[in-house]
């Protein structure tokens, strides 16, 4: 029990208490008041988008962790001729790719690939002089050619949609280049190489080593967190244009250009942790 001094003893004092205790109801029945952040605007005054605070759109602009990405690619090998037209044909490439991001969707790594060309246009007619390979082009030489490439490499990424087909799937256009080096192997022409023989002689090439340039463009796409599909397109420039030969064990370079660069078409699967 609340003690009797508590309470207005006298009915003016009772009616007095009216208001107050109505406002003190109505107080404890209104829903409380809801804070709303503040419209931003631009130096143009258009409304600037306010999203929450969140891993994923932090993610989108700086980088949580740094990534590490391998990927394993395949592509067709199209010969370009730009510089001296050959006889290849177009052959297969395969090869992996191992970068770690340095800066937000800037990667820098190292990558390797094989590429195998058969020679399309060979040594068919009886030469007057085997020996002296007249009228023969360098790139005739070759029945097969295996070329090695080594490169140090630069990718970077840009957003093309954040959810591609599926939630959370991004699209990217990556844009990048290479420098290094490559190594040509080759066999002879077999035509060649038996009329050499019949004359007496014996023929063999140099492995080639030369440098190496290469641009490309793709897409990619994250299918999982961890894994990502990509099709890509890249152009290879090779330098110097002339290869060497030993003709009766006597090292020599050959007359002419040869350009061994191509156009790689094809795609893969990359891993990112």
């Amino acid at each position: 029990m609340f003690p009797s001094r508590w309470f207005p003893r006298t009915p003016e004092a009772r009616l007095a208490w009216i208001p107050i205790v109505l406002v003190a109801s109505l107080g404890c029945e209104t829903a409380p008041q809801r804070l709303e952040p503040p419209e931003l605007k631009d130096d143009f005054g258009s409304s600037l988008e306010t999203r929450p605070i969140t891993e994923e759109s932090v993610g989108e602009t700086q980088m949580l962790h740094r990534r590490v990405q391998l990927e394993l690619k395949g592509a067709a090998a199209i010969p370009t001729g730009f510089f001296q037209d050959n006889g290849f044909e177009v052959g297969a490439s395969a090869g992996a790719k191992g970068e770690i991001e340095l800066v937000k969707d800037f990667f820098l790594g190292l990558s390797f690939d094989y590429v195998t060309m058969e020679q399309g246009d060979g040594v068919s007619d009886v030469l007057s002089n085997p020996l002296s390979l007249s009228g023969v082009e360098p790139d005739q030489l070759y029945d097969t050619i295996d070329r090695y490439n080594f490169l140090a490499v630069a990718d970077y990424d840009w957003t093309l949609a954040r959810s591609f087909l599926v939630e959370k799937a991004p699209l990217k256009f990556r844009l990048g280049g290479g420098l290094g080096a490559t190594v040509v192997d080759g066999e002879v022409d077999s035509s060649l190489e038996d009329q050499i023989k019949a004359a007496g002689g014996d023929i063999e090439t140099v492995p080639y080593v030369g440098f190496l340039a290469r641009a490309s463009a793709g897409v990619r796409w994250q299918v999982l967190p961890t894994m990502l599909l990509f099709a890509e397109v890249s152009l290879d420039f090779v330098y110097p244009f002339e290869i060497e030969i030993r003709l009766n064990r006597v090292r020599s370079t050959v007359d002419g250009d040869i350009d061994f660069g191509s156009v790689n078409l094809g795609g893969g699967v990359a891993f990112e942790f």
